[in-house]
């Protein structure tokens, strides 16, 4: 051990070298050391910090390194270090514990200050596994009862409960929340400023499993009001960790917040008002959670109603309540921008902006009589921060009145569009510019003068990076608001606004803003838009983009090694824009595909940029259009795709080559045969894949539809593989009925999922059936029927998945006839079939009809 010791003590010198090369390789040697014995390693390295004769600071670098050893951000590696420790013998682990352990009594700072961390990441580990069950109850709120126990130990010890509460699954820690909220608790309540900061940090992540202390009156009202009396404490960081909490509380019990409401009405409205800005921006913050929740909650409550079941919580109104007394504070707060502001830094007017957003939101046309006052008032101020505030409130309340603001955007425009986007002080022709976006997004019916805002706004592309990224905003937005054809406006300026945005995207100062994506974002909606007249245009258009991309590409290929981020994110801009212009031009494309896939390839070539969401997107849009003729490129297309399908480190990018697959396999029909074998062993991983993200499972069910309809009879190769994922993803898709679940990710994401699994029975009904070999399903359509008759009775099924059902249940009918006959006359699917022809929805009663 001596020998190990020393060893691992060298290199621990050594990691801290300044010069890279020692350093890197005294790293290498520890993670060698640790991979060929870790129980050595660790007897090793407790060693060192628990030894009293060794130098301080050596001893804290052995007690980091070993809480490094225990943890990472990376679930796979955590999975490995949980495994490694419990590897060692319960003795052992122990003895590391006690040393960790009497880290928290050692007098110099240097040393303790490693305890917090390293006794955290050993619980982090045994808690979950129910071991060290006596940490809490045994060790540390003894620390925070004793009222002998040294200041440092009680900051120790909150530290300690802050760390394993952050990171912790809640349910782990249910029993011990007593335990945990007295410790912390004693810690709010001590006199000395760093024990009560401590205690209120450990408290923020106690909150997420203290629900049933909050349920008791007498505890919650004692807890709520110690916080709300640190609101009002000397210390500037204490009253504003207090304001945090009480954001959070307002997130995770805002049914409990009625008895409450009074006092931290008072207390929040005056720090708006009068105190530093850290703490009003907590303050605001917490208004602005309770428009979230309360938001939240009438969503909640319309759809309880639709679906006839009593709402899981009760709005309490508190922002309507309060409406008139907190209307005055935020638009005072507006007032209150620096000199020089720093628009990429948040602050007071920023934040009361945002709250008068979302209380508008909530409380709809009634915020209009309590915010325009203001607004009139300060329109035309000789001030420029009043001035820019009225238009930073007006700006925020456009969204949530209806019929009440309608008249003041029209007479709101000419001034906006003639005074304050030319305003001489570049944050209110800022802010002028950003309602001008909002206008065209929210109302775009009440300007009355769209030919001017055209013009006013396209002058404006010159401005600043911020002013013309709204300008590119109000752009894409009135040209999505504007239907193809004669007496469309946008027309009449379209070729002036396509060569004023190709200017902005070669713009060099807005490279660090949004400027340039959203110059091609309008690019993109105006050729959408575009009208059939347009479509020579639309092509010219295509021509330039083709030439930047083909310019950057021999660029990189020059200079390699050249900001590769940067010109990534380039080439997805240029191939967002030939994605749409293919979609747009349809056949009229056919005779460009050449060039478009050649500069489509050059993107993703290998040695180039990452492969782009946007590139693979381009691809299937030239296949849809090219239809069998993309044949001739696959050869090169197929390593790419393969490549997205196996990038799990980017969900979206394999989300991409799953569709750009299906988009293929449409394309091509039979002769995707000669690699159907290799996409369907790849998506096949894809499913079985742990670290890929959930949600990129669903569209790989569809994309086995596409594939079984594209090569027909050929899939029965993969039935049998297939058919067995597809009853796994069945048994997830019917593991509960979700009618009255509050995760509504988890709603969102099992519909996506029934979808993607209907999706693929019907694609392979549908190519069977073409072959003659439907019947090979036969053996599962009672378990198709009984996922049908599961999904459709719960009434939480999108009216997606009631449509996909449907169509599936024509489909069996179709494709196997007779055989299946005794089973799809079962009652519950005549009467799913009779309902769905009632539906109000005519794409779901007219395949129910049929």
């Amino acid at each position: 051990m001596e020998q190990a010791i020393r060893a691992v003590e060298g290199c621990l010198q050594h990691a801290n070298n300044p010069n890279p090369a020692y350093a890197q390789k005294a790293m290498e040697q520890l993670d060698s050391m640790q991979n060929e014995n870790y129980p050595m390693f660790l007897g090793a390295l407790t060693s060192i910090f628990a030894n009293g004769n060794k130098p301080p600071a050596a001893r804290f670098v052995a007690a980091l390194t070993l809480k490094n050893t225990l943890t990472s951000k990376n679930p796979a590696r955590k999975d490995e270090i949980k495994r490694r420790w419990f590897s060692v013998n319960e003795n052992d682990r122990n003895q590391v514990k006690g040393a960790v352990l009497n880290l928290f009594r050692n007098p110099d700072p240097t040393v303790s200050k490693a305890a917090p961390q390293c006794v955290a990441a050993i619980a982090l580990l045994e808690l979950p596994e129910r071991q060290w069950v006596g940490l809490i109850d045994q060790v540390l709120l003894p620390y925070m009862t004793d009222q002998t126990a040294p200041l440092p130990i009680k900051v120790a010890t909150l530290k300690t409960l802050q760390y394993i509460t952050e990171e912790i699954n809640p349910a782990v820690l249910v029993d011990s929340a007593n335990s945990i909220l007295t410790a912390v608790i004693q810690g709010i309540r001590n006199n000395n400023n760093d024990v009560k900061m401590a205690g209120m940090q450990a408290l923020y992540g106690a909150l997420e499993f203290s629900k049933g202390n909050f349920e008791k009156d007498g505890e919650r009202k004692f807890i709520m009001d110690l916080i709300v009396e640190c609101c009002g404490h000397p210390l500037e960081d204490i009253r504003c960790k207090a304001y945090e909490l009480l954001v959070k509380i307002a997130s995770l019990y805002y049914q409990f917040l009625p008895m409450h409401m009074h006092q931290i009405f008072e207390r929040s409205l005056q720090s708006m008002q009068k105190d530093e800005e850290s703490v009003g921006l907590q303050a605001i913050e917490f208004w602005s959670t309770l428009c979230d929740e309360e938001l939240l909650i009438l969503d909640e409550v319309e759809d309880c109603l639709l679906l006839q079941i009593t709402p899981p919580r009760k709005c309490h109104y508190f922002v309507s309540g309060a409406l008139e007394f907190i209307i005055p504070v935020l638009a005072e707060c507006l007032t209150r921008q620096d000199e020089e502001p720093d628009l990429e830094n948040w602050n007071v007017a920023m934040a009361a902006g945002t709250c008068l957003g979302l209380i508008a939101a909530v409380v709809e046309d009634k915020i209009v009589e309590q915010v325009m006052p203001f607004v009139k008032t300060h329109f035309e101020s000789q001030n420029w921060k009043y001035r820019e505030a009225s238009l930073l409130a007006f700006g925020s309340i456009l969204e949530g009145p209806n019929k009440a603001i309608k008249n003041l955007v029209a007479e709101a425009v000419p001034h906006l569009l003639t005074r304050h986007l030319q305003d001489q002080h570049p944050y209110v022709k800022d802010t002028a510019s950003w309602a001008i976006g909002r206008i065209t997004s929210l109302h775009p019916d009440a300007i009355p003068n769209v030919r001017e805002m055209l013009q006013k706004v396209g002058l404006s592309l010159q401005d600043t990076p911020r002013v013309a990224g709204n300008c590119c905003w109000a752009i894409s937005n009135l040209a999505s608001n504007c239907k193809r054809g004669e007496g469309n406006p946008v027309t009449e300026y379209f070729s002036h606004l396509v060569e004023a945005l190709l200017n902005v995207t070669a713009r060099t100062d807005g490279a660090n803003t949004t400027l340039i994506p959203s110059a091609y974002e309008a690019l993109n909606v105006l050729v959408q838009t575009a009208p059939d007249k347009l479509l020579p245009d639309v092509e010219k258009l295509l021509g330039i983009i083709l030439a930047k991309i083909d310019a950057s590409v021999r660029q990189q290929q020059q200079r390699p090694n050249e900001d590769r981020e940067r010109r990534g994110v380039y080439h997805g801009l240029l191939c967002s824009v030939l994605h749409t212009i293919t979609t747009r031009l349809q056949h009229n494309v056919r005779k460009h595909a050449d060039s478009i896939m050649h500069s489509i390839l050059g993107v993703v070539a290998p040695g180039q940029s990452s492969l782009q969401e946007e590139a693979l997107m381009a691809m299937g849009a030239i296949a849809g259009v090219v239809g069998q003729d993309f044949t001739k490129y696959m050869q090169r297309v197929e390593p790419i795709l393969s490549a997205g399908l196996k990038n799990y480190e980017f969900p979206q990018v394999c989300s991409c080559a799953i569709g750009t697959v299906g988009d293929i396999a449409r394309a091509l029909e039979k002769n995707i045969i000669p690699y159907s074998d290799n996409f369907v062993k790849l998506l096949l991983g894809d499913l079985q894949a742990p670290m890929l993200n959930r949600t990129v499972k669903p569209p790989i069910l569809s994309c086995f539809g596409d594939i079984a309809m594209a090569v027909g009879g050929g899939f029965e190769r993969y039935l049998q593989v297939v058919v067995n994922m597809l009853q796994q993803a069945s048994t997830t898709a019917t593991a509960q009925k979700l009618d009255e679940t509050e995760d509504y990710d988890l709603v969102d994401y099992i519909n996506q999922l029934r979808e993607g699994i209907l999706d693929a029975y019907t694609g392979i009904l549908q190519g069977l059936r073409e072959a003659n070999k439907a019947q090979q399903l036969l053996p599962v359509v009672e378990h198709i029927l009984n996922l049908i008759g599961f999904t459709y009775s719960d009434r939480t099924t999108s009216p997606e998945v009631v449509r996909a059902l449907v169509g599936l249940l024509g489909d069996l009918a179709m494709a196997i006839g007779s055989p299946a006959k005794q089973l799809l006359q079962q009652k519950f699917v005549l009467d799913i079939l009779v309902e769905c022809t009632r539906n109000p929805e005519p794409s779901i009663s007219q395949i129910a009809d049929w």
